[in-house]
Parts: structure tokens; C-alpha cells; sequence
């Protein structure tokens, strides 16, 4: 969860994604490269709490069976 929006931020401040930006918005100046960067690290943790979300949501409780005696049947 941090190595996402950590690496996110280096790769683009070091260049390794200029060929992203070359396709999308334009490679950024040495002087905006960090602004880059970190919009880029926000976004990254953005999708990481989204993704955290998600599967919280989809995690299944056994709950409801430990809160609810067990009764026993008898055969008549």
C-alpha cells in the first residue's frame, strides 16, 4: 500500500514516465516535475484506499452463526 503512491512519485520525478506524459499531457518542465509527481502520488493513493474499500466491503463475516445459539433437534 505505501510502495504504490511512493513509487509513483519517483518514477515520475525521475522520468521513468515521460513516455505517459509524452502521450497524455505533455512531459513537465524540471520546474513543475515535482507538482507532477505529487498529483500523481495522490492519485496513486487514491486508488489504494479505493481499493482497500472494495475489498472490505466484499469480505465475508461469519457473524451472524456465533451470535445465535445452537439448538438441538429431537426426533419424537
Amino acid at each position: 500500500m505505501v510502495t504504490c503512491p511512493l513509487g509513483l512519485y519517483f518514477a515520475s520525478y525521475e522520468g521513468y514516465l515521460d513516455g505517459l506524459y509524452k502521450l497524455t499531457v505533455g512531459i513537465p518542465v524540471p520546474e513543475q516535475r515535482a507538482v507532477a509527481s505529487a498529483i500523481l502520488a495522490v492519485i496513486g493513493v487514491n486508488v489504494v484506499v479505493a481499493l482497500f474499500l472494495v475489498v472490505a466491503f466484499r469480505e465475508v463475516t461469519d457473524d451472524s452463526d456465533k451470535s445465535k445459539p445452537k439448538q438441538d433437534k429431537k426426533n419424537d
